[in-house]
C-alpha cells in the first residue's frame, strides 16, 4: 500500500475486509475510491473477480456525487479491459477465471473504453 493510501476495513463474518484507498486528487480516483467501497458494500461483492470488479463499478457509479467524465468513464472500461486481458491469459490453467456471461454488466462498462 503506497503511504498516499488510507485503508478501510469492514467486519465481515470470517474476519475483516480491507480495500486500499488512493490520495484523492481528481475524479478518476474519487471513482477509484468509490468503487473500493463498492467491493466492501455493494451487491454483488462475492461474485467471480471479474463480475465483482464490474459490480463494484456499478456501485461507485451509482453512488457518486458527480457526474462522471467521458474520461473517468474511459478509465474504468480500461480498467475493465486489463482485467479482460489477464483472466483470458489465464484460460489455459486447470481453474481460469471466469469470463462473465454476455449479459453481464462488465461488457457495457468495458465498452465505455472504446475498445
Amino acid at each position: 500500500m503506497s503511504t498516499r493510501s488510507r485503508s478501510l476495513a469492514h467486519p465481515a463474518e470470517a474476519g475483516r475486509l480491507e480495500i486500499a484507498i488512493p490520495e484523492i486528487r481528481g475524479q478518476v480516483t474519487y471513482l477509484i475510491a468509490l468503487h473500493e467501497i463498492g467491493h466492501l458494500v455493494g451487491a454483488g461483492r462475492s461474485a467471480p473477480r471479474l463480475e465483482s470488479e464490474a459490480n463494484a463499478w456499478v456501485w461507485a457509479l451509482e453512488n457518486t456525487e458527480v457526474e462522471p467524465t467521458d474520461a473517468s468513464l474511459r478509465s474504468i472500461g480500461k480498467r475493465l479491459d486489463g482485467y479482460l486481458h489477464w483472466a483470458l491469459a489465464r484460460q489455459h490453467r486447470k481453474h481460469p477465471p471466469r469470463i462473465p456471461p454476455e449479459d453481464h454488466v462488465f461488457w457495457r462498462l468495458r465498452r465505455l473504453s472504446g475498445t
